[in-house]
């Protein structure tokens, strides 16, 4: 199963985890606050995230897990500083969650068709538009609606463009001089941040705590929309983003809406326990499912980590500075380097991939035994799965060709072939000449 190490340690972790989830919603949830209570919510998420360590999972994903069992840990108690506690620790977990999803979609390549993305993430903000609208229907709004639909706002905002914020002070802060963003970009960012300041404190008879949980509702609706953006085969993320956010904003209500002598108080704590554990197992699910069908757990690993890493002036592994010419148009030899690999491991001795850009499953290879195609089936869009055949028709005019790294520049002494770089700055081959010396 590609580079998880899944064994016994995994599932005895794994049925902990869920007999804390049995036991806490079935038991505990109608309990008064207890540390055992607590300790029986956080086990839930902690068993999970010792299950993945267990299983090698990738990083960023044991981080959000770690976070949310913080946050169901603080949450299991009613003081108003484990509240404070428990939103900053969830708040936490969708930034890693928005990080990691955007990695994921950045490279997998997998985006067609988009329509339903973009009803998705019409859906979500209607959604999220509907419930703010019957949340803030109080007299304290009502006495000021314009400044405190501004100061809503802007809170909302601050919690969307927090990935950005922070993405962008790491790299400002601990990325390499020549590589730093200007500080004219952060303007818009410190703009918002103190609008943001400015109308939180002049509305703040609204309520301190409720505006906070607005940057928090701007942050997982970022991360539920990040959600849309993943490969098709990770749709059970999908489901689980949305989940979560559901689930969220139920426990908004509860805690911020219901008066205490409510009727209505019956229903949210099972519903938000509920949807919560269906958000983390589907999310969980849906990443596991796209490590394994599209370069494996091991690469994916990987591909996160740099993403993440990248904003700190880290790399996840050593690579050879730039040595020569760079390849511009390098997106399409990237999209196809799974398929790459895979036909180059069935004929070895050939080592010269043409690329055509408007074909997506066929390569064509080349070497001193002369000319193949490797080709993917039309049902099947595994490149595990391609076949190496007769080369039929010649390539276009416009096609790409490719040489797979590691090895020496096969420009040789005519000329310096451009080099194709990933975005970690591994060096991944080279563009021939086709007019060669």
């Amino acid at each position: 199963m590609g580079g998880i190490a899944i064994g016994p340690i995994f599932w005895a972790l794994a049925a902990l985890a869920a007999a804390a989830a049995a036991a806490y919603g079935l038991y505990f949830l109608r309990k008064p606050p207890s540390f055992a209570r607590a300790l029986v919510k956080t086990a839930f998420m902690g068993a999970t995230a010792a299950a993945l360590i267990s299983a090698h999972a990738p990083f960023p994903l044991i981080v959000a897990i770690i976070c949310s069992a913080l946050g169901d840990f603080f949450l299991a108690f009613k003081a108003k500083w484990t509240l404070h506690l428990g939103i900053l620790s969830f708040l936490l977990a969708q930034l890693v969650y928005v990080v990691m999803f955007g990695a994921i979609w950045f490279f997998s390549g997998d985006n067609a068709p988009l329509w339903p993305r973009y009803a998705a993430m019409i859906a979500i903000g209607l959604f999220l538009l509907g419930f703010l609208i019957w949340f803030w229907r109080t007299d304290e709004f009502r006495r000021a609606p314009i400044s405190s639909t501004l100061a809503v706002a802007t809170l909302i905002a601050l919690g969307v463009s927090s990935p950005v914020l922070i993405v962008s002070g790491l790299m400002y802060f601990n990325g390499e001089a020549d590589s730093r963003p200007p500080l004219i970009a952060f303007a818009p960012l410190a703009g918002l941040v103190l609008a943001t300041i400015v109308l939180a404190g002049w509305r703040r008879k609204l309520g301190a705590v409720a505006m906070a949980a607005m940057t928090y509702a701007g942050a997982i609706s970022a991360m539920a929309v990040a959600a849309m953006w993943l490969p098709w085969v990770g749709w059970l993320a999908m489901i689980g983003a949305v989940s979560f956010l559901a689930s969220d904003l139920v426990l908004a209500a509860e805690l911020f809406r219901l008066p205490a002598d409510s009727p209505a108080r019956r229903w949210p704590a099972p519903v938000v326990w509920c949807t919560y554990v269906a958000a983390q197992v589907l999310i969980l699910t849906g990443v596991i499912v796209v490590a394994l069908s599209r370069h494996g757990m091991k690469k994916l690993s990987v591909i996160i980590a740099a993403y993440t890493l990248a904003a700190c002036g880290q790399s996840t592994a050593p690579s050879s500075p730039p040595s020569g010419p760079q390849y511009e148009n390098a997106q399409p030899i990237i999209d196809r380097l799974p398929l790459i690999d895979a036909c180059l491991a069935q004929a070895p001795d050939r080592h010269v991939v043409t690329i055509d850009p408007a074909a997506r499953r066929t390569l064509r290879l080349s070497g001193e035994a002369g000319d193949v195609d490797c080709v993917v089936p039309d049902d099947n869009d595994d490149p595990e799965n391609a076949t190496v055949l007769p080369a039929l028709n010649d390539p276009p005019t416009d096609a790409i060709q490719f040489v797979r790294a590691p090895g020496e520049n096969p420009g040789g002494e005519c000329y310096t072939a451009p080099e194709v770089r990933g975005a970690d700055g591994e060096l991944l081959g080279w563009v021939l000449d086709p007019e060669g010396c």
